[in-house]
């Protein structure tokens, strides 16, 4: 959109330039044409007319009028600034708002319209005093197709008459665009073509008026006006047999963009035989009007336009698009192999292993993590920051989703409360919120009553960040409040009350103690306030909360306890504590406990979560032993483990593990439990020691490199000896020997320094072993010695044969390595990479046809093998070998962007047969690069 000008400040340029007499009596006047804008544009204008620059701000389209028409008259002076406009104005409001936009001065002034043939002008007239100085304005706005100009006129009041006279003279001087210039011969309506389902849909853009953009991942084309007030989206959306169903949902998809939308109406129509909906609503200042087509099945197209205005504004370019839409079924895409489903990736910590020895009572829930639970009848409400989901015994639900976030819910009376961000608590009708009812930073339900936690005090905003005391504050039904009193609490995070009604327990995240000492201590509380008379005290000394709950015993506390592991613990009024589940607590949370089970909230990691039933037993038991140590009892194993070695640390794979089993002996004895072996507990373990607040002694640490060596060791890792004896080497981080195509490489200190002294860790150990792709595994402590053992397995002649297309040595370094799957891709990306194609399929080939055959070998051969194609009937055969590969690797999404692409060689005038293999590519991959290609093919124009 063009700059907005200051009218004041152009009027000071203006009357500050005011110049002698320009032209002499007698002077002949003499026409000339000026371009105006970048569009094609121009004006006519006589001798009298100049093009002047009152503001270098404003560009080149500035207009001075100087002109004395007696001797002894005064000189009559007109500025001229015109802008030109790239939009879509329809009407009366259109074009009032764009002479808002364009000039402050005049806001208000109602604009007289005329139609001209061909284009329409709006005028508003008015008078103002800038700087003492009386003026007269003209305000021309000229509207064609697409395109409209700003004529901003203005001379002193007293020639009022002339800037009128010499206006009109302007303005019929003014050509658009002609029918020749890019701009005119973009007016011409073109035809363009979306596939969807079974379905093509054709509609009519004139690109003049919109342009093509950029269409977001999940849209099929996007186009925008020239000053973005206006856009077309086109998508596709699944899950809605029916019309209204479509309507509904995208209603409410709408709400949950903006909580303001309001529906205006709705209704039916057909589209050549085919029953369709629409839907027109909006929201402060806008309207969005919507078709939607369906496509078979639960498919459904939908065609959205967004625009400036008011809902029942005149919108005739919009109405001619949605009368140009034109459906055409269209013949059955190439068949695909059923796709197998994916094998999960299955968690294999101890926690792991022990959930699912317990019962799950629902499907997993569909919610990427919770931040808080609270009991509502027989089930819970959970949520998080953006959403809030119900769970019974008969399933879940989603209640809502906004922006405007959920620090809490409650269940109340049958009403479902909702405590924002912003300290207003409000009732939950249907997926929107209502008025704010009252403040709460937490709540709780006993009976009809509701306990809050409360704010004491305002803050001074930009000085204080919370609170230093929170009330307390009991809730009638009736909505009359009784506060109990206040104690100090900083922010309060979560309220519980016990099945007698007689305490309340209390979760404050790290409330900083000691403020004025040189080292804070930011400990988190629980506080446990007895009813009868609220005076809190502490449960105990936290490192860690993440959730409190009622028991029938107790108070369930997922936490880590000063000096103890973290778990769900069972603590008592007393101050006494029972573990239920020693785990790491990031993604747990115990929900409920009876005298035989413990109910636990367990995160899957693909942003789902797990409601579980655990027996009580089986915690006592085993839910113990998932992860129990502590760091004051890993410092404790690791000492005795260096006093029994003495100052020689391992050298050797067989030193490495006498080492680890040595530390069990002593392990027993300190915690009674075994240390861990496989590589998922041993990375569970090195998450769980990164404690700030309880770091771990160099003992402890060096512990933990032994662990993860021979965790490494026993998940088949090669150990390279080095010169290095010293302990300090496994618990300080070393020069890093990076992954390579031939090797995976461990470093048991910088695994330890990552874990425990990073933000983020570098890597984990599971990766580490788990995704060889055929790559040896090297573990050790010397750097040096690393990175020559690495070198050692680089083929030093496949970089000069990669560079000439040597396809026979490639084809002898591979094959003597053929278990090496990620060598291999390596070379076959450096092969593409240097254009060697030919090479590339020639190599490829020998793997994609053997015995050995791999995805990155079928991907490489069909990629390659794609450069040789040139007839129709080459490209037959290409897609037959394509076909084939897919079925051999039915979940390797590349290969089903390289079908597309050999289907559309294939059969150049059925674009929807390879539809099928595009979307099949999205599905498995709908990120990187094959998803970009996929979704540009699914989009571009047919």
């Amino acid at each position: 959109m063009s700059r907005r000008p200051s009218t004041p400040s152009l009027l000071r340029l203006a009357f500050a330039a005011i110049a002698p007499t320009l032209l002499a009596a007698g002077l002949a006047a003499q026409a000339q044409d000026f371009p105006i804008g970048s569009k094609g544009a121009s004006v006519q204008l006589d001798a009298p007319w100049q093009r002047k620059q009152l503001d270098t701000d404003l560009g080149d389209d500035q207009f001075q009028r100087s002109e004395r028409r007696g001797f002894f008259s005064r000189s009559s002076e007109v500025y001229v600034v015109v802008m030109e406009i790239a939009g879509i104005l329809e009407n009366e409001a259109d074009y009032a708002a764009a002479l808002d936009d364009q000039c402050s001065e005049g806001n208000g002034v109602a604009p007289t319209i005329v139609k001209e043939v061909g284009w329409t002008r709006a005028s508003r007239v008015f008078d103002a005093t800038l700087d003492g100085v009386a003026c007269a304005f003209r305000n021309e706005l000229l509207v064609g197709d697409g395109l409209a100009y700003h004529v901003m006129t203005w001379s002193v009041k007293s020639q009022r008459k002339q800037l009128d006279e010499q206006v009109a003279g302007f303005v019929a001087g003014f050509e658009f665009p002609g029918v020749d210039s890019a701009h005119g011969k973009g007016l011409a309506p073109t035809t363009r073509t979306v596939v969807g389902g079974e379905f093509a849909l054709d509609y009519t853009i004139r690109p003049s008026l919109l342009r093509e953009a950029k269409p977001d991942d999940d849209e099929l084309a996007e186009w925008r006006s020239g000053d973005e007030e206006q856009l077309l989206a086109l998508f596709t959306v699944d899950g809605y047999r029916t019309l209204t169903s479509m309507v509904d949902g995208e209603r409410d998809a709408l709400r949950k963009w903006d909580a303001t939308y309001k529906e205006s109406a709705r209704g039916e129509f057909e589209v050549d035989g085919v029953r369709c909906a629409w839907l027109l609503g909006g929201r402060d200042g806008q309207s969005i009007k919507s078709v939607h087509l369906p496509l078979g099945g639960t498919q459904s197209l939908t065609v959205r336009w967004l625009a400036k205005g008011a809902v029942d504004a005149f919108r005739p370019a919009r109405e001619a698009l949605f009368q140009s839409l034109r459906l055409r079924r269209l013949a059955g895409g190439v068949d695909l192999p059923a796709l197998p489903a994916a094998t999960p990736a299955v968690a294999n910590t101890a926690l792991d292993r022990f959930l699912r020895g317990g019962a799950e009572r629902l499907s997993p829930i569909a919610m990427p993590g919770v931040g808080g639970a609270q009991r509502a009848g027989d089930g819970w409400l959970l949520w998080n920051w953006r959403e809030l989901h119900e769970v019974t015994a008969d399933g879940h639900r989603q209640l809502r989703e906004g922006d405007e976030g959920c620090r809490f819910a409650a269940k109340h009376r049958g009403q479902t409360l909702v405590g924002g961000h912003d300290g207003a608590v409000r009732p939950l009708h249907g997926d929107t919120l209502g008025a704010p009812m009252f403040d709460a930073e937490a709540a709780c339900v006993a009976g009809d009553d509701l306990w809050l936690l409360r704010r004491s005090g305002a803050l001074l905003e930009g000085v204080a960040t919370a609170p230093a005391d929170i009330a307390l504050v009991r809730r009638a039904a009736t909505g009359g409040e009784t506060t109990l009193g206040t104690f100090p609490c900083g922010n309060a995070a979560e309220l519980a009350i016990d099945a007698t009604g007689s305490h309340l327990l209390v979760r404050v995240d790290r409330t900083v103690a000691g403020w004025l000492q040189a080292t804070p201590s930011f400990a988190p509380k629980l506080l446990l306030v007895p009813l009868a008379a609220p005076t809190p005290r502490e449960l105990g000394e936290w490192t860690a909360l993440a959730a409190i709950a009622a028991a029938s015993d107790g108070w369930l506390v997922t936490g880590t306890p000063r000096g103890a592991a973290a778990g769900v613990w069972m603590v008592r009024n007393d101050g006494s504590r029972e573990p239920l589940l020693l785990a790491p607590i990031g993604g747990l949370r115990a929900l409920a406990a009876d005298a035989t089970s413990l109910t636990v909230l367990a995160a899957t990691g693909m942003g789902q979560q797990r409601l579980v039933v655990l027996a009580r037993d089986a915690c006592r038991r085993d839910g113990v032993r998932c992860q129990p140590f502590a760091n004051a009892q890993l410092a404790a194993i690791g000492s005795r483990l260096l006093g029994a070695l003495g100052s020689r640390a391992p050298r050797t794979a067989a030193e490495v593990q006498a080492a680890r089993r040595q530390a069990d002996v002593f392990t027993n004895e300190i915690a009674g439990a075994p240390l861990p072996t496989s590589p998922d507990d041993v990375e569970t373990l090195l998450t769980a020691a990164a404690d700030w607040d309880d770091p771990l002694p160099d003992a402890g640490r060096a512990l933990l490199g032994v662990l993860t060596a021979s965790a490494a060791l026993a998940a088949g890792g090669e150990w390279v000896e080095g010169a290095t004896t010293d302990w300090s080497a496994w618990r300080v981080r070393a020069p890093t020997v990076y992954d390579t195509p031939f090797a995976i490489v461990v470093q048991p200190g910088n695994m330890v320094t990552s874990a425990l002294d990073d933000s983020e860790s570098y890597a984990t150990l599971t990766m580490d072993t788990g995704d060889r792709q055929g790559r040896p595994l090297l573990v050790g402590l010397d750097p040096a010695a690393l990175r020559a053992r690495v070198l050692a397995r680089m083929p030093a002649e496949a970089e000069a044969a990669v560079r000439s297309g040597d396809v026979a040595t490639l084809r002898r370094v591979l094959e003597a390595r053929s278990g090496e799957h990620e060598l291999r891709r390596h070379v076959y990306g450096q092969l593409a990479a240097h254009g060697q194609h030919e090479a590339l399929r020639q190599l490829a080939s020998r793997f994609a046809l053997g015995a050995e055959q791999q995805p990155c070998d079928l991907v490489a051969w069909i990629a390659a093998g794609s450069r040789k194609v040139t007839t129709t009937e080459e490209a037959k055969a290409w897609m037959d070998a394509a076909l084939d590969a897919v079925r051999k690797a039915p979940r390797e999404a590349a290969l089903y962007l390289w079908l597309g692409r050999a289907v559309d060689r294939a059969f150049p005038d059925e674009p929807q047969k390879s539809r099928p293999c595009y979307e099949r590519a999205l599905e498995l991959a709908p990120y990187g690069d094959v998803a970009a290609s996929a979704r540009k093919a699914l989009g571009r124009e047919r």
